[in-house]
């Protein structure tokens, strides 16, 4: 068997699914309001003062810290429905590929699992990403463990999959981010998708 390793925001989408994911309960305006509030955040994420991780954790206390967890996956249940709008063509025609070729399909994402975990379940993905600190049975805004970005989606590839028992390893992505998961494969794709 083979196994296929997809990213997923700007890979298989055109757009970001967390930003997506910021506005799905709110108005515009309390929208903007925190948004703005957090530019600084994103300045030094930008500039590299703080890490992918603690920018995400200060996004996700604001808009989501103390959120019961049942109602935030109603959220998230909702919001998975509208990503058909968002897949780039040429992205849903390599993975229907690797279905019909019999591939094992992974996202390997950065994302929320929480999210995710909805629309991998329809399509038969299996998933591995970020996911959600909970206490209480409340969302603490806290990353339950690392980040999935960068060296860490390798780890956790490795830690959930024999790759010696795969005849071929696919990969795609296309940020800096995927780069170590893109060397893990026998065929990499770097920025496949894009349609210009």
């Amino acid at each position: 068997m083979n196994i296929a390793f997809f990213d997923f925001d700007g890979t298989i989408t055109f757009k970001d699914s967390f930003y997506g994911l910021l506005g799905c309960e709110i108005s515009k305006l309390d929208f903007y309001k925190k948004a703005l509030a957090l530019l600084p955040v994103l300045f030094a994420y930008k500039a590299k003062i703080i890490s992918n991780q603690k920018a995400k954790e200060i996004v996700l206390k604001s808009f989501f810290r103390d959120i019961k967890f049942d109602e935030f996956m109603l959220i998230c249940q909702n919001y998975a429905r509208k990503f058909d709008d968002i897949l780039r063509p040429l992205a849903k025609e390599k993975l229907n590929w690797h279905k019909q070729n019999g591939d094992k399909i992974v996202i390997v994402s950065a994302s929320l699992e929480e999210y995710l975990a909805p629309w991998c379940e329809k399509n038969g993905f299996e998933l591995i990403a970020s996911k959600l600190d909970v206490l209480d049975g409340r969302i603490t805004g806290k990353l339950d463990g690392l980040n999935c970005h960068g060296d860490e989606k390798v780890r956790r590839i490795k830690e959930k999959y024999d790759l010696n028992s795969f005849e071929k390893i696919y990969a795609y992505g296309d940020t800096k981010g995927d780069l170590p998961m893109l060397k893990l494969a026998h065929e990499s794709f770097y920025k496949p998708f894009r349609e210009f």
